[in-house]
């Protein structure tokens, strides 16, 4: 399953459009910054710059990005219109 951790006025529009699009089933992940819950350590590992949107692909990051989940829009917007059922390989470039 796709996980996508994403915060309000941030630029998480596009991979939930991704996701959508690619019709599998996927979990919202929402952080609040004015919390800080960006900053929290379980997050901090999946991105060390604390950005969202980040996206998990049965709570790992994705095949293509092993050295930490995908943190783009683009990227992720890229790899959902790509991908196919998790736990299978992303389709070529």
């Amino acid at each position: 399953m796709f996980s996508v951790y994403l915060a309000p006025e941030s630029s998480s529009m596009a991979p939930h459009i991704a996701l959508r699009k690619i019709g599998e089933p996927f979990d919202l992940r929402p952080l609040s910054f004015a919390r800080k819950e960006n900053r929290a350590p379980a997050v901090m590992a999946l991105n060390p710059q604390g950005r969202v949107p980040v996206l998990l692909v049965d709570g790992r990051p994705p095949a293509r990005t092993r050295a930490r989940a995908v943190g783009d829009t683009c990227s992720i917007a890229e790899f959902g219109g790509k991908a196919e059922k998790p736990g299978k390989a992303v389709a070529a470039a």
